[in-house]
């Protein structure tokens, strides 16, 4: 699955191409390759076997989740019915953690694969990201295998005034470096309150059948069937199967205060290509008839030429602070109303902040001037993108990437200074009190915002602070670093000049810090 795509470090997860159409009355795919019987290959031993197969729980940290806690814990062991649970809960209350589980076995290929869901959809938070059994395989770019069966999200709920819907999605990707609807082929659809679905997907050379039912088993009502074909349908590499339950960063929500989720995995089951156990056939239902008007299908946008556009900051960027940029953007002929122009802001890939204008008309060059949020120092690129509409449903344009670098705060007079010095020793999973100890240089320094940052290979993970803060001579605050998985840290100490986070008075370098594995 591609964080939309802001996140890709880790595993990763699609954005859905809002696509809403009808499913068609066709029959279901009957797989008529030559039978053969074959032992089932489990995969080398994992934490748990359930239905068959071996299975990882993921404890290590990165993306898709946008602070990048995982912890093994939030993988349950299948219980007395054989239901595993994959939990998102949040125990500080300020830094959610995900879950995942992953298939030891690798390279599963062409075949059936089945799986029964307990997860009221309807009721998702803006910010939750479902991967139901999802492909994957990292070495195999530019699209990993990934082929996505039943990913739901509302991606953040979009702005208030236009709020997007949380949608299912049936689709893969086969270059994930590209934009949703060029890179990928996804067809969305809405969630229904369903407590219980079914979802089903026939992997064959050149074409992918996705179904999902009401109800456990395919026995239920078809509630969305969707055929793929074509050449860019992912072919077999060494891909593992994934679950996984986490939040985004991005989109207009605000994941660090989310409340805890669930999902329940009831069943799993493949059937290679070929093997003796065949592939049933669900009776198609009668076409309901059409809503009026009709939603029409909306098409993956084809690569449109004539557009180009440039992203210039109106001033040099300044870390911590909000930075202007200038948007010029050449449309090709023709009515080019409507459109959203949008400006991700990237670092090493992974979307880490956004500005956008709705309802522009593009004749000819246009300009507008947008305001980035306000960033760390570090190396970035500006990534400009026309969407067909308000409703952020297709793209018509995708920039290449424009660099942008923010350099760190000039040094006040003065200077301020600081230390953290963390208090026993850091293990993975549980929480860390750190001595934070400012020198603030001389004049009134009031009202002011303590932070400290938790980052990891540049990227901020967590972060704690403390407001309304006065500061004079040194002063000391302890403060407690949230839950992290094992690895390498480094610690930033930041002032801003008040509790609005409008700008930074001072921050500090990085500060080594290491948590250990339990």
């Amino acid at each position: 699955m591609k964080i939309p795509k802001f996140l890709a470090a880790g595993t990763a997860t699609g954005l859905l191409l809002m696509s809403m159409g009808a499913a068609p009355a066709l029959a279901a795919p009957v797989d008529t390759a030559p039978m053969a019987t074959a032992a089932v290959d489990p995969g080398p031993a994992g934490d748990f076997s359930w239905k068959g197969y071996n299975w990882q729980k993921r404890s290590y940290g990165g993306g898709p989740h946008f602070n990048g806690q995982f912890s093994a814990a939030n993988v349950s062991d299948p219980d007395a019915n054989g239901h595993v649970k994959l939990s998102l809960t949040n125990p500080t209350g300020n830094a959610p953690v995900a879950s995942e589980m992953i298939s030891t076995k690798r390279g599963w290929g062409y075949g059936t694969y089945q799986t029964t869901v307990e997860k009221d959809l309807s009721a998702m938070q803006d910010e939750t990201v479902w991967g139901c059994l999802f492909t994957y395989d990292p070495a195999a770019a530019p699209g990993h295998t990934e082929i996505d069966l039943c990913e739901t999200s509302a991606w953040g709920g979009g702005p208030a005034a236009n709020p997007w819907p949380i949608l299912q999605g049936h689709g893969y990707w086969h270059d994930d470096t590209k934009a949703p609807g060029v890179g990928s082929n996804v067809v969305n659809f809405p969630v229904t309150n369903t407590a219980n679905l079914t979802h089903r997907m026939v992997w064959e050379p050149g074409k992918i059948t996705f179904e999902t039912f009401a109800g456990e088993g395919a026995g239920g009502a078809l509630l969305k069937r969707t055929v793929l074909d074509g050449p860019t349908v992912p072919k077999p590499a060494n891909e593992a199967i994934h679950f996984n339950l986490w939040a985004i960063g991005s989109g207009g929500g605000n994941p660090s205060i989310m409340k805890p989720e669930t999902a329940v995995l009831k069943d799993f089951s493949f059937t290679p290509r070929g093997s003796t156990a065949p592939v049933p056939v669900t009776p198609a239902p009668a076409p309901a008839p059409a809503p009026s008007p009709a939603p029409a299908p909306v098409p993956a946008p084809a690569p449109v030429t004539g557009w180009s556009s440039t992203a210039t900051a109106t001033a040099a960027p300044v870390a911590g602070r909000t930075t202007s940029v200038s948007v010029k953007i050449t449309a090709p002929a023709g009515p080019q109303t409507n459109k959203l122009v949008n400006v991700d802001v990237r670092k090493n890939g992974t979307k880490v902040g956004q500005a956008f204008v709705e309802g522009v008309d593009l004749t000819g060059t246009t300009t507008r001037t947008l305001t980035l949020p306000a960033l760390p120092a570090g190396d970035y690129e500006l990534v400009t993108m026309v969407f067909d509409n308000s409703s952020w449903n297709s793209w018509a344009y995708s920039s290449p990437g424009t660099p942008l670098k923010v350099p760190a705060p000039a040094a006040a007079p003065n200077a301020w200074g600081s230390s953290v010095t963390v208090q026993g020793r850091a293990v993975a999973g549980k929480t860390t009190p750190a001595q934070v100890r400012i020198t603030a240089p001389a004049g009134p320094q009031t009202n002011k915002l303590v932070n400290v940052d938790v980052r990891r290979n540049g990227v901020k993970v967590g972060q704690v602070f403390v407001e309304r803060a006065t500061l004079t001579g040194t002063t000391t605050r302890t403060l407690t670093l949230p839950g992290l998985p094992a690895g390498d840290y480094e610690l930033v100490t930041m002032v801003f000049n008040d509790s609005s986070w409008n700008a930074w008075a001072y921050s500090s370098p990085g500060v080594p810090f290491k948590v250990a594995a339990r």
